[in-house]
């Protein structure tokens, strides 16, 4: 009963009516499916310890290519990072992908089984580059609304990490 319970608060599945919930019932294929998207649902992510970001920090930027994404069009989003500093910034290649619902900030869980390199890379003093994110790396398929890819810079002053730079870049997707 505890697990229907749990189930039931996240809002993964629902009873047959009010006092019902029909443990015992057949779960039909179209039933199951809409349990499974609900399970990949970002909204059941835990919220970001992260509320508002900024663009730039430090002397870093990032922005998306493009503010509003089609979601019929877009299967990525291009990221630009801008560093007018004097010193190089290092960073690994791990970006995170987070949707706003409400007034949180959910994170959108990577697909299972992608792995991804343990080097760091650099963004070098008064230089740009350009990241692209592609959708498909994640769990959730994308839906329209707001969204953003944050990351933690590093800068590297005379062989010594300091100060880290948490920075954003916001966009949305329409239909």
């Amino acid at each position: 009963m505890e697990a229907i319970n749990r189930l039931v608060a996240t809002g993964i599945t629902h009873g047959k009516t009010i006092g019902r919930f029909g443990t015992n019932d057949p779960v039909k294929r179209g039933e199951f499916a809409v349990m499974v998207a609900r399970l990949s649902d970002p909204a059941l992510s835990p919220p970001s310890s992260y509320s508002d970001l900024l663009s730039t920090q430090g002397g870093l930027t990032m922005k998306a290519e493009k503010e509003n994404n089609r979601l019929l069009f877009d299967s990525a989003v291009r990221l630009t990072l801008i560093h007018t500093a004097d010193f190089n910034y290092i960073y690994n290649r791990i970006y995170i992908l987070e949707k706003k619902q409400g007034n949180q900030w959910l994170e959108i869980k990577y697909n299972n089984g992608l792995s991804f390199f343990a080097d760091m890379l650099a963004v070098e003093a008064g230089k740009s580059q350009e990241v692209t994110i592609s959708f498909d790396q994640f769990k959730t398929l994308m839906t329209p609304g707001k969204y953003r890819v944050r990351h933690t810079f590093y800068p590297s002053k005379n062989g010594t990490v300091k100060e880290r730079a948490f920075i954003a870049a916001e966009f949305t997707i329409t239909e």
